[in-house]
């Protein structure tokens, strides 16, 4: 028997102060053994949408926070991903620097150099949430692409002038929320420490914007989140099969899987995207490699997602198991599903 460990009940199993002190992987029940972690194709992540939809009316929010960068870097800023990864996903994930997981193929395409433009900076939130508050922005891009007509978005919020007490004195009220699956640990803990950063500076300033986080059952939030009726939600992509188009299509071509819903229209993806195809088809790797890498970078000075994790898995088996084999590209368990393992020899 063998089954794949979720990062909530993985004590459950394994011994804590040995994973944790040592990644020593330790069982604590008689004739059960723990293996891996192992890599899988996969990397979860937090869009930014912009073109959001009232869902009672149908019609677009006059308020359209993350059509501005700065909001997204002020969201992005206020998560300490690495503290999440060890107190919440116990090790079972690493904070992901990019869209392509590590070790998917061809090699180059998982590439170590193309870093987050935001990081763990509540400095950081201050400045952009103040900058973003005195100066907001007046031109807004519509899902296909062309500007929106002056005055069709209205992203004022607090105010454009601090009183001597360095605050609001009549902020403008603006409310963004933050969507997760009900269970979702790890992402309810990065929308937290979001909605505590943002909050305090909106608290500190009198700003007037406030965040709230909302669980919802996975269904439904998936429903709302590719109907553009989220601000910003939690969701990831693991590969249908194991080559970077997989991942670069979906996430990054405009009217694709997410961009689409999201509301991105970027017009330069779509011409990389096209480049990519075209080295894919020819069977040039090195230009396909060197694409994807300009696909990513260009992801990250947009700030396009905030990226969380690259799971890990963990198998227990009981001792009747002799040898097996892991394929990360089969490794469906990071969605729930199905395991990975191939069993070579039961005895």
């Amino acid at each position: 028997m063998a089954v794949d460990i979720s990062s909530n009940t993985f004590f459950d199993v394994a011994n804590r102060q040995q994973w944790l002190s040592s990644a020593n992987l330790t069982s604590i029940l008689s004739n059960v053994h723990l293996y891996g972690p192992y890599s899988v194709y996969a990397t979860f992540f937090d869009p930014f949408d912009m073109n959001v939809t009232n869902p009672q009316t149908g019609s677009l929010y006059k308020f359209q926070p993350f059509s501005d960068v700065r909001l997204r870097l002020a969201f992005a800023d206020g998560v300490n991903l690495t503290e999440v990864m060890i107190d919440v996903a116990n090790r079972l994930s690493v904070p992901a620097t990019n869209l392509i997981p590590p070790g998917l193929p061809p090699s180059g395409s998982y590439n170590t150099s193309i870093t987050p433009r935001y990081s763990y900076n509540l400095t950081g939130v201050q400045d952009n949430l103040l900058s973003a508050m005195m100066n907001p922005i007046t031109q807004f891009t519509l899902t296909n692409g062309t500007a929106a007509p002056s005055g069709y978005f209205n992203n004022t919020f607090g105010c454009t002038t601090l009183n001597s007490h360095n605050q609001c004195s009549s902020p403008v009220q603006q409310t963004v929320n933050l969507v997760y699956s009900t269970g979702d640990t790890v992402d309810q803990a990065i929308f937290t420490d979001i909605a505590e950063a943002v909050n305090n500076v909106s608290t500190t300033y009198n700003m007037g914007l406030t965040v709230t986080l909302t669980p919802v059952p996975s269904g439904q939030m998936l429903t709302e989140a590719f109907s553009s009726q989220l601000y910003m939600y939690a969701l990831g992509w693991i590969d249908d099969y194991p080559w970077v188009v997989d991942f670069l299509g979906p996430m990054y071509q405009p009217g694709n899987s997410y961009p689409g819903p999201d509301g991105w229209n970027i017009v330069e993806m779509q011409t990389l995207w096209q480049q990519a195809l075209t080295a894919n088809a020819n069977n040039n790797i090195t230009g396909l490699v060197k694409v994807s890498n300009m696909m990513n970078t260009l992801a990250q000075q947009k700030v396009m997602y905030l990226f969380t994790q690259y799971t890990l898995n963990i198998l227990a088996m009981t001792s009747n198991v002799q040898g097996f084999a892991f394929n990360p590209s089969l490794a469906t368990a990071a969605g729930g599903i199905a395991g990975p393992e191939l069993f070579v020899q039961l005895y």
